[in-house]
């Protein structure tokens, strides 16, 4: 088990993840990271699982820091603080006088039976003449009250009071008297509350609100402590009361005894509020620092060790976890990162083939129109050489000086097409040969968009190019016209004028299917 005591350190998680995530072969990376961690989770050592009172068969240190948390020490330690949280009792500041006023009222009670006794006995109202109180009917009912109210302590001086109308005040404050010399301090029960015992050598008093709600804050503020000793039990405070009484006063002391009542009672709600307070912060627990020594080889395993032991087990689990679970993130995260990034470069691709294309598109519909151009201007300038010599209808040329120019316009057009195809086709073969044609080739779908883009540009240029060609219309309608016209004159004209109208018929015919063939040329 020595073996605990080499710690194995790996970088952060969060470090490589960054290393994966600019490393460009992220999987491979993370596969290595991920079995490394395993071999070494496989190959550290197993906590052994002691049983208390077993012997350690080797050395088991801590590679961590740990703190064992020991709950029957902690039990232990709390209830033995708890035995030294003054208790509180509630105190009642009117017990006192509510006690001397049931004594009143008890003397008054006694004097109105037996007055009324009386006054059943004979005929008439208190007080009672001398003569009656001598009678043997009056010892006869003193008897049989003092039978029928054995608590109370009616004397045979008093008994004659009542008779005679005087009230007994001096009977009554003796007895108030008596019970004021032991009802001024703290009187508590005899018995407390299950469970509980006076251990403190003080007290809490708390004056009982009038709602009766008492809170542990409100003890705080307003609570005072008291002597342990100053409390009084009732029983005891009862028996002084008594052996304190003067010979013939003891019936009188036992009867006011039992009006003492106590004006303290314990609170069991808030002494143990106030426990729970005072021992929530009190644990238990062992500290081991990192390389120290858990339990020795050879020893016997106490439950402290045990706890010790457990409680590594438990970290070496979860530490394990938490590490297998951060790799598995961190996978999880770089292939998330790498098919972001693959997305982010399909789609510069995308940009760059749309942009190509648009440039490939742009330039066929550049050549087309240059070519375009100069069919044009080659035509024109035919048309224009042409109509040139028509115009001259006085002065006619000759023919084979007309024929000649007409050929020198053709040879010109056909070396001016002859080096645009020269100049042109060599660079159109190796810009398409290249990289970037090929690739839009392979592009299907965006080559179809773009290809039906220049459709409709090529369907813009020829509405363009048939609203220059309106005007060699004209110019075909106006042979056609010219043509009739000289037919016309010829069938008015004499024989000395047909063979010169018959000539000039010809040549504008012929000019005329010449303009023809141009334009099935440039349409072609």
């Amino acid at each position: 088990m020595r073996g605990l005591r080499a710690i194995v350190t790996l970088p952060p998680i969060k470090t490589l993840a960054t290393w994966c995530k600019s490393c460009r072969r992220t999987t491979v990376c993370l596969a290595g990271l991920l079995a490394a961690t395993l071999r070494l989770a496989a190959q550290a050592p197993a906590i052994p699982d002691y049983a208390v009172g077993e012997a350690a068969r080797a050395d088991v240190f801590t590679p961590v820091t740990l703190v064992v948390f020991d709950a029957s020490r902690t039990d232990d330690l709390r209830k033995i603080e708890a035995q030294n949280v003054p208790p509180i009792f509630r105190y009642l500041d009117g017990s006192a006088r509510e006690a001397e006023g049931a004594l009143r009222a008890a003397f008054a009670n006694g004097r109105a039976r037996f007055t009324g006794g009386l006054e059943r006995l004979y005929g008439h109202a208190t007080p009672l003449l001398s003569t009656e109180l001598r009678q043997p009917e009056y010892g006869e009912f003193f008897k049989a009250f003092r039978e029928q109210q054995p608590g109370f302590p009616l004397s045979m001086p008093l008994a004659d009071l009542w008779a005679l109308g005087d009230p007994g005040d001096v009977s009554l404050n003796q007895w108030v008297a008596m019970m004021r010399r032991f009802a001024g301090g703290l009187v508590r029960e005899d018995a407390l509350p299950a469970g509980e015992r006076l251990t403190t050598d003080s007290v809490q008093l708390i004056a009982a609100a009038p709602d009766g709600g008492l809170s542990l804050d409100l003890v705080d503020r307003q609570g005072r402590s008291a002597a342990r000793t100053n409390l009084l039990l009732l029983g005891r405070l009862r028996q002084e009361l008594m052996h304190g009484a003067e010979p013939g006063e003891e019936t009188a002391a036992r009867f006011v005894a039992g009006f003492l009542r106590p004006n303290c009672f314990f609170d069991l709600e808030l002494t143990r509020q106030a426990r729970a307070r005072r021992i929530e912060s009190i644990n238990a627990a062992d500290r081991y620092e990192a390389g120290q020594r858990i339990v020795k080889q050879g020893e016997k395993i106490d439950t402290r060790a045990k706890l010790a032991l457990d409680e590594l087990r438990a970290r070496t689990t979860n530490e394990r976890l938490r590490a297998g679970t951060a790799i598995e993130q961190s996978k999880a995260r770089a292939e998330a990162a790498a098919a972001r990034r693959s997305e982010e470069e399909a789609r510069r691709a995308n940009r760059w083939l749309l942009t190509g294309l648009g440039g490939a598109a742009v330039l066929f519909v550049l050549i087309g129109i240059v070519w375009m151009r100069r069919r044009r201007e080659l035509a024109l300038v035919s048309l224009e050489s042409s109509l040139a010599m028509s115009a001259r209808e006085d002065w006619p040329e000759d023919e084979s000086g007309w024929r000649a120019r007409a050929l020198a316009a053709e040879a010109r057009a056909q070396k001016a097409t002859a080096m645009l195809r020269a100049n042109l086709l060599p660079h159109m073969a190796r810009w398409m040969m290249g990289g970037l044609v090929q690739r839009l080739l392979s592009q299907r779908t965006e080559l179809v968009t773009s290809q039906q883009r220049a459709e409709r540009e090529v369907a813009e240029l020829a509405d363009r190019l048939s609203s220059v060609h309106a005007p060699l219309q004209d110019r075909l309608k106006a042979y056609e016209k010219r043509v009739a016209e000289l037919e016309a004159e010829l069938a008015a004209k004499g024989e000395q004028n047909q063979e010169l109208i018959k000539a000039k018929i010809q040549t504008t015919r012929k000019k005329l299917e010449g303009e023809r063939s141009q334009e099935l040329l440039d349409w072609n």
